[in-house]
């Protein structure tokens, strides 16, 4: 339709029917339109259409319950009339016709993933892995960094940690990570990163192959089966067996560097000298105000007695 068309309360309306679309077992990734974009052109079955985006969304069913999409209304005003000067775009008050747009009701069944027992916490999409260590020999006992970084297209937000196998051996400590999210909405995808950041001290030497570390698992829509994302990178680590108490050394682990620098230990003897000199610092201290208060009343009491004289 050519027609001029007038949008009657636009964001009160959109307000409402983004309430009304998103599914209650969905985990939303908003568009956020901010300002209604110039409307391009769209090709359906052979015909030219321009397409006005007001809200856009995508949504991850949390679990295999049905998405239903209800009737959506959304209200205008039409220009049915051209005026003396030709002019179709123009309104004027009190002009047009009230004209209501409808969408048909949808609803989306949800397949159950494969049997596996990571079913209920694997991502699913397409998803790749990049990595980064230092390429240099390590020494035993020098802490690193280690950067698990999975990419692609999914529900980012929800992503959870790389698997790590601490029960293989004691020889490489591997701590909590840090992880830090990316994501990106453009052309009605989900996509960006998640980077984990791994602290690492190794305590032999040797080569370690972080594969037999680290595994990642998801579900792969491109391949419509469960997928494993493994790491290539190689640890080169020389030196002494590193000794830590506990897998922390106080004196020497990076991690505590920081902290050793700012306390300083005592022992019991420099702890009863400090005492002893606060004690005598304190008392110093309480006779030298005690003096201050009598030499100041004795000033005040000379002060009035030579008023009364007067």
């Amino acid at each position: 339709n050519r027609a001029s068309i007038q949008l009657i309360e636009l964001n009160k309306q959109i307000e409402e029917i983004s309430k009304t679309i998103k599914p209650a077992n969905c985990w939303e990734e908003n568009f956020n339109i901010a300002e209604v974009p110039e409307p391009p052109r769209v090709h359906i079955d052979g015909k030219d259409y321009f397409q006005s985006k007001f809200y856009e969304a995508v949504f991850f069913p949390l679990n295999n319950q049905p998405i239903t999409f209800p009737v959506i209304t959304l209200k205008t005003k039409v220009k049915t009339k051209i005026d003396e000067r030709g002019n179709i775009n123009e309104f004027k008050e009190g002009e047009g016709e009230l004209k209501n747009f409808q969408t048909e009701a949808q609803t989306i069944r949800i397949t159950d993933l494969p049997a596996h027992p990571l079913r209920d916490r694997v991502a699913v999409g397409k998803f790749y892995l990049q990595e980064n260590v230092p390429n240099r020999p390590l020494k035993t006992g020098e802490g690193v960094s280690y950067y698990f970084k999975v990419a692609g297209e999914g529900n980012m937000a929800g992503l959870y940690e790389p698997q790590v196998h601490h029960a293989m051996n004691n020889q490489l400590l591997i701590y909590t990570p840090n992880a830090q999210s990316y994501i990106t909405r453009a052309q009605g995808t989900i996509t960006g990163s998640v980077v984990f950041e791994f602290p690492i001290v190794p305590q032999e030497a040797g080569k370690y192959r972080l594969r037999n570390y680290f595994e990642w698992v998801f579900f792969n829509l491109a391949t419509q089966r469960y997928d494993t994302l493994r790491p290539s990178a190689e640890l080169m680590v020389s030196g002494e067996t590193y000794k830590s108490t506990g897998g922390y050394d106080q004196k020497t682990h990076p991690l505590y560097k920081k902290m050793n620098q700012k306390i300083n230990i005592s022992t019991p003897k420099e702890t009863r000298n400090y005492i002893f000199w606060f004690n005598i610092t304190s008392i110093t201290l309480l006779i030298l105000l005690f003096l201050l208060f009598v030499v100041k009343r004795a000033t005040a009491k000379k002060g009035q007695a030579q008023n009364k004289k007067y």
